[in-house]
């Protein structure tokens, strides 16, 4: 009698693939070790998934640089570009010129421009506000800004010409902004007349001319 063929059973190939399989993802768990890269798993602190971050990042540069953009995007958003006028010295004249300054955005925007022109000191411009000079109080009325301050505002050593210069850096400084008009000065809570000793005259409210002006010495 011929031998019947045994039929072969159709289950094991997919038991081989099965097989196969399992044995592929054990070996790329050990190998590679996956859970490092998830935070917080079996008891591994979050740095793991700073580590992981910070490797993606130097392989993915694109990814430092979005976040570097972002950041840019931020700062510029914070600040705000304005105008400090100060004196330019020539052979005959000082002219009253405008230099682009940089100042953070606040609630404040004319204080702080004016503490920025106080401040400002450059080896190729002339500020003529004596150091040291603060502002007491400032504020607005009818479009006219009201300046009150420090005493040390009253004294200059560059006389007549001096005065003037002061005065106006702080009139156009202030009037760039929109419908201001001009600047009424105080010292010390009292509205001034007069500029130190040499009796420099105040004719408040003090104006911007039709152009910038020049003062020579």
């Amino acid at each position: 009698m011929a031998k019947r063929k045994r039929k072969k059973s159709k289950l094991v190939p997919i038991l081989w693939i099965i097989t196969l399989i399992l044995f592929g993802l054990y070996f790329i768990y050990n190998n590679f070790n996956l859970k490092k890269f998830l935070p917080g798993q079996n008891g591994q602190k979050t740095s793991n998934h700073s580590k992981s971050t910070k490797t993606l990042s130097s392989s993915f540069p694109f990814l430092e640089a979005s976040k570097s953009s972002s950041s840019l995007s931020s700062y510029q958003a914070s600040i705000v570009k304005v105008k400090l006028y100060v004196g330019k010295m020539s052979e005959k004249f000082v002219s009253l010129v405008p230099i682009e300054k940089e100042i953070q955005k606040s609630q404040t925007p004319l204080k702080d421009t004016i503490n920025a022109l106080i401040d400002f000191r450059d080896e190729n411009y002339l500020n003529l506000i004596p150091l040291n000079t603060k502002i007491n109080k400032i504020w607005i009325k009818d479009n006219f800004v009201h300046i009150d301050l420090s005493e040390e505002f009253n004294y200059n050593s560059f006389g007549v010409a001096g005065y003037n210069i002061q005065i106006y850096q702080i009139v156009y400084t202030a009037t760039q902004f929109e419908n201001l008009k001009g600047v009424y000065f105080y010292i010390n809570g009292k509205m001034i007349k007069y500029l130190g000793g040499e009796g420099f005259l105040i004719n408040n409210p003090v104006k911007p001319y039709t152009s910038l002006p020049k003062f020579s010495f």
